[in-house]
């Protein structure tokens, strides 16, 4: 192939609330989460952002030496809940050509860290900025193993408790979708490849990898239309949205015919990408605007959980 197509993709993480069910000591804490690929990825790109952040807090959400760092909260009573609200997301370049992908589970790690400093510390003239980040030392650490297939996405949200001895319990909720095809040009083999006859071994191959690539977008595109039309029933009636389907059969029957009629099969591939890309990334943009703070969604997935376990 004179073109390889990778997967890119979003994990959007938002950390709700946390809980002190029993913590002994009292003082100021963080949560923090790192993303962690499969053993054979290791090497993968992994870019950390946080797509807002609570002004008004004493230390606001950042993301320090690569890891996403939620904001610093004061824990004082028992029982006590506090509201997090930090997000976070992770973006996700995988080595691996997307067509070798289509029936493949990727088991990636979402780490959550509990981290504590005492009042005085804290409080402290001393520290500030990196310097006060270092000053806290980690209690407890639990780590969620994530499915993720290209086809499907993956949209879950439960409660994590830490361990025996550090009694707390933060709520997360995570969203992830394929959001776009990396692409790398590899020097031509023969001057005939990028031409080759439409009835060509080499034209065939390219007519089934096309229709792989953009099946694989186009899927996670339709997978990404019924979460909305379903979360969308969660709304109330007063709140009408509205909603352009897109038969992606159809589209993808229409993408192959434009293939098939060209002369530069893989300059059609690469617009096709682009464009399936852009729209992609897109209604998530749009998925995540409707619904990433919305707590009857949380519920539901909370729902999907306790009942598939």
């Amino acid at each position: 192939m004179l073109i390889d197509v990778t997967p890119v993709i979003e994990f959007c993480v938002d950390l709700r609330a946390f809980y002190n069910v029993d913590l002994a000591q009292r003082g100021y804490y963080q949560l923090r989460t790192r993303l962690k690929p499969p053993a054979k990825f290791a090497q993968c790109l992994i870019d950390v952002h946080i797509p807002r952040s609570v002004a008004s807090a004493l230390f606001p959400a950042a993301v320090v030496n690569g890891q996403a760092v939620g904001k610093t909260i004061e824990i004082v009573y028992a029982d006590e809940w506090v509201r997090l609200d930090d997000a976070v997301n992770f973006t996700v370049h995988l080595p691996q050509r997307m067509d070798k992908l289509v029936k493949s589970c990727v088991e990636f790690v979402l780490v959550l860290e509990l981290w504590f400093i005492e009042k005085d510390k804290m409080l402290s003239k001393e520290l500030g900025g990196c310097e006060l980040h270092t000053a806290f030392r980690c209690l407890s650490r639990r780590e969620m193993l994530l499915k993720f297939r290209l086809s499907h996405g993956l949209h879950y949200h439960r409660p994590v408790l830490f361990d025996y001895y550090h009694l707390g319990a933060a709520t997360v909720t995570i969203h992830a979708s394929l959001i776009a095809a990396d692409t790398k040009t590899k020097p031509k083999r023969r001057r005939s490849e990028s031409g080759s006859p439409p009835d060509s071994p080499t034209a065939e191959k390219l007519r089934t990898y096309h229709q792989s690539v953009c099946r694989s977008l186009l899927t996670a595109y339709d997978a990404l239309q019924s979460r909305i039309r379903k979360y969308i029933e969660l709304f109330p009636t007063s709140y009408p949205i509205r909603l352009q389907i897109v038969d992606v059969d159809a589209k993808l029957e229409a993408m192959q015919r434009r293939i098939d009629q060209s002369k530069n099969g893989w300059e059609v591939l690469e617009e096709d990408l682009r464009t399936l890309s852009k729209e992609l990334t897109a209604i998530f943009g749009q998925f995540l605007e409707l619904f990433r703070s919305f707590p009857e969604v949380d519920k539901s997935l909370h729902n999907e959980h306790h009942h598939g376990r």
